[in-house]
């Protein structure tokens, strides 16, 4: 077996698509869910709020759940767009906010990122699995304004078509085990805020 990584959903998909690569784990986001050719099957395995990330010093820090208005003053360091929705999503949900967001940061080197963070310079949106320290603590959005979706795809013809629940089920473990070793994630739980998950996005196959 070997692994191929990608930034880009739309580019795994399109490489699933291509026949270079049998199975993909993909993200989209709620408005821009990705086109599955007629040659792929896929299947949503989690939706996942997007959190944010930002110096532990600042006073915001402190709070269980920070507004995303509150954030209107900072600068954001995002990653590059991906294809599948990045940053589109973020930028309309800080829209929706109220704000138009600044970012002069766009990387994808995390430890560039963490730095930026540590230091106060800029603030971060982030999954729950953001690893928090050295000076950075990751907090939920008030409200969930921002979900991402994960799914697990593979070829209809590929060779693991037969045993496509296999993966499926792997990567739906991996990815609650994930969370659960996150506290600030299951104490977002815990609050009953996960009943505002999008509805309406069924399995595609």
């Amino acid at each position: 077996m070997t692994v191929h990584t990608e930034h880009s959903p739309r580019l795994l998909m399109d490489l699933l698509a291509s026949r270079r690569l049998d199975a993909a784990t993909l993200v989209d986001y709620p408005g821009h869910e990705l086109a599955v050719p007629a040659a792929i099957g896929a299947r949503p395995i989690a939706m996942e709020p997007v959190f944010v990330a930002m110096a532990a010093g600042r006073p915001l820090a402190s709070l269980e759940e920070v507004p995303l208005a509150l954030l209107a003053d900072d600068d954001w360091v995002l990653s590059p767009p991906d294809g599948a929705g990045w940053p589109e999503c973020f930028v309309t949900a800080c829209r929706d906010a109220g704000f138009e967001p600044r970012v002069p940061h766009i990387m994808i080197e995390v430890p560039m990122i963490r730095l930026l963070i540590a230091a106060g310079q800029a603030v971060t949106p982030c999954q729950a699995t953001f690893p928090p320290g050295d000076g950075i603590v990751v907090r939920p959005l008030a409200g969930a304004p921002l979900w991402m979706r994960h799914l697990v795809a593979w070829r209809l013809d590929g060779a693991l078509a037969h045993r496509a629940g296999e993966p499926v089920a792997l990567a739906t473990q991996a990815h609650q085990e994930a969370l659960a070793a996150h506290p600030v994630h299951s104490a977002w739980q815990a609050r009953g805020t996960a009943s505002s998950v999008p509805v309406g996005l069924a399995p595609r196959r």
